[in-house]
């Protein structure tokens, strides 16, 4: 397996997290082994969770970041329940792609109601990720993706894991990330979790809430296996389900690869 580094210096190119006290999963995408022998360019794509808990010391971090894209996966509800904080400067192009992943709201209505036992929180959240693939959000990524001028964006929705983290996993697939590094990256996660008990309260058994912050690669692998038995392969899934030619994922590549300079 391909090992990918977590340094915790945002200064360093070799870094990936932004160091974000109000948004501890904010994260460069950059550097990852990708197509071709090139990488993944730094600065140019980040994941995260949101921004409505920024504080006042991360605003010149982000400003820093240069960004020109946001795109907020969070439902209406969640976007308006907690905004994210305005951002100095320039601010970037906001783009909401709202969508509720299979069964959100029936989970954290059970979790927090201490209802949620262990191993179906476990089979709900692979039941959910199976049914990840349909949605209409992830072409409208990819067209958004080859816009011109669009970089650096930002990916997020509430806690950066479950939507943000298949969202990233598939642009990560269509820029030929190994997908033991995507499994990875996916499981960073782990290490910068968001506090989510405004979201289910006190009745909620904390072992439970443990596992509902965080990820486990059997959830990716989960779509992974959707992709490859509702549509051949991954490839055919970029190709036919998002749309994404030969032609357009050779733009996409080119747009955000880089040679590896040889020492």
């Amino acid at each position: 397996m391909t090992k990918v580094t977590d340094p915790t210096s945002p200064a360093t190119p070799s870094s990936r997290s932004v160091g974000l006290q109000g948004a501890p999963n904010c994260r460069d995408l950059g550097g990852y082994p990708a197509a071709d022998g090139r990488r993944v360019k730094w600065r140019h794509l980040y994941r995260s969770d949101s921004f409505a808990d920024l504080t006042d010391a991360d605003l010149p971090v982000v400003q820093s970041l240069g960004l020109r894209t946001l795109v907020d996966l969070r439902h209406a509800s969640e976007r308006e329940r907690k905004p994210n904080r305005e951002l100095p400067g320039m601010p970037p192009k906001v783009h909401t792609f709202p969508f509720l992943p299979y069964g959100h709201v029936d989970i954290f209505k059970r979790v927090s109601e201490g209802r949620m036992t262990l191993v179906q929180l476990e089979q709900d959240v692979w039941e959910a990720y199976r049914r990840f693939l349909p949605e209409p959000v992830f072409p409208k990524m990819i067209d958004l993706l080859l816009t011109p001028g669009v970089f650096p964006m930002l990916i997020h929705c509430t806690s950066g894991k479950d939507r943000t983290g298949y969202t990233t996993a598939v642009v990560l697939l269509a820029l030929g990330v190994p997908r033991d590094v995507i499994i990875e990256d996916f499981l960073v996660t782990n290490r910068h979790r968001r506090d989510i008990g405004y979201l289910v309260g006190d009745k909620a058994d904390p072992a439970v809430v443990e596992v509902l912050s965080g990820v486990h690669a059997s959830y990716l692998e989960a779509s992974f296996t959707a992709m490859e038995q509702q549509w051949g392969s991954t490839d055919a899934y970029l190709r036919d389900a998002l749309g994404l030619s030969d032609r357009r994922r050779q733009q996409l590549q080119d747009l955000l690869l880089e040679r590896v300079a040889e020492k």
